[in-house]
């Protein structure tokens, strides 16, 4: 009931979209006679998302009292017409949980996520992309879910899909947005590892906007993906079908992911599935309130390898107003998460260990936007005048 109540208010809700909009002056020769200079506009944007977290599990095993960086995300991006480059990074940490073999110890240290040249055609509708570029599924569900923060999106948080891969996307934006259709082409072994077979991934990403006639497109989202794809020396079978509902708005967002796969983290026996239903607050309130479930099956084994995760939490979001509370909102939040997890899907298979937790955390998060529009001006030569 709770999250249909947010559903609802979501639709009553205005829907707003974060652009590099700058009002261009009127650029012109001081002296009448010299000729006019030419005008290159572009944007630049620089985007940050840190966020600290000290949290408690239960049952009190191995390290229950944790500090950690829950988030840390830089991003730069350039654009010049229709030319776009873009890089990101996050950081983590160098050394494995259950390891010792690191870097300079086990040094946090910064990891290329997206590393992505872009062209766009906007009369015909036309993206095309390449490098380390973002995987369709997570690139699409990730902004609508808007926690990063807080949790990955069902797809990355289970496995079934990775944050970014080696390889190119095509992709069409029907008029006025109600539609658009991509297209990709990756390693499928994730921007983390190296290539391992001579297979490539081919993936598909349908996104259909039922609202765009109204002018509120983003408002109400329906999604359907699929992927035929292959991992691992062995070239195991790693295919993906997916479908996602959801409703975002200033005030309110809700939603709902379904993912099924052959094969998992280069297993072909594995026939994992998931489900999330999730809701929070819109950007536009001060503050920060979410609920979401993840439930589903990790192996073969449906009944061995079930595995349920719930969450909720919130906390204010400051300041309350003005510039900074668009340019670099900072928030408080405190959450619950607990995990029951049947024997195949437990750390330590058929172990009493990991069957059900609980954990508590308290996080300081800051998530900073800045966009400016840069003008590069250059005087052309009289004899090229027309």
């Amino acid at each position: 009931m709770v999250i249909l109540a947010w559903l609802a208010l979501a639709a009553a809700a205005p829907t707003t979209v974060a652009t590099c909009r700058f009002e261009v002056p009127d650029v012109r020769a001081a002296n009448l006679g010299a000729p006019s200079p030419r005008v290159t506009e572009g944007c630049l944007r620089f985007d940050a998302d840190l966020a600290g977290r000290g949290s408690l599990s239960f049952p009190r095993e191995g390290i229950w009292a944790r500090m950690a960086l829950s988030r840390a995300r830089f991003g730069v991006d350039a654009s010049v017409g229709p030319v776009r480059a873009r890089a990101a990074f996050t950081a983590v940490r160098s050394g494995p949980p259950a390891g010792y073999l690191g870097i300079d110890g086990e040094a946090i240290v910064p990891k290329a996520e997206t590393l992505e040249v872009r062209a766009d055609w906007t009369r015909a509708g036309l993206a095309v992309a390449g490098g380390v570029i973002d995987d369709l599924w997570t690139m699409s569900a990730e902004p609508r879910w808007g926690l990063r923060s807080v949790a990955p999106e069902v797809g990355e948080a289970s496995g079934l899909t990775v944050r970014s891969d080696l390889g190119a996307w095509l992709s069409w934006t029907a008029p006025k947005g109600w539609a658009s259709a991509s297209l990709s082409v990756t390693s499928g072994e994730g921007a983390d590892l190296r290539e391992r077979n001579n297979g490539k991934d081919l993936a598909g990403l349908l996104i259909v906007h039922p609202l765009a006639g109204l002018g509120r497109a983003e408002l109400l989202e329906l999604a359907v993906y699929g992927r035929d794809g292959s991992k691992g020396v062995e070239r195991a079978r790693d295919h993906r079908v997916g479908g996602r509902v959801d409703v975002v708005s200033d005030k309110a967002a809700g939603g709902v992911a379904l993912l099924h796969g052959w094969g998992l983290d280069g297993d072909p026996l594995r026939v994992p599935t998931r489900v999330s239903v999730w809701a929070r607050t819109g950007d536009a309130l001060p503050i920060t309130a979410w609920t979401r479930v993840d439930v589903g099956w990790l192996g073969a084994d449906t009944s061995d390898t079930l595995a349920t995760t719930w969450q909720i939490g919130g906390g204010p979001t400051l300041p309350w107003r003005g510039m900074a509370r668009r340019v670099a909102p900072l928030s408080i939040l405190v959450g619950y998460e607990g995990a029951s997890l049947a024997p195949g899907a437990r750390p330590i298979a058929g172990s009493t260990s990991g069957a059900l937790t609980h954990s508590l955390w308290l996080q300081l998060g800051v998530r900073v936007d800045l966009r400016a529009r840069v003008h590069l001006v250059g005087v052309a030569d009289a004899t090229s005048e027309e």
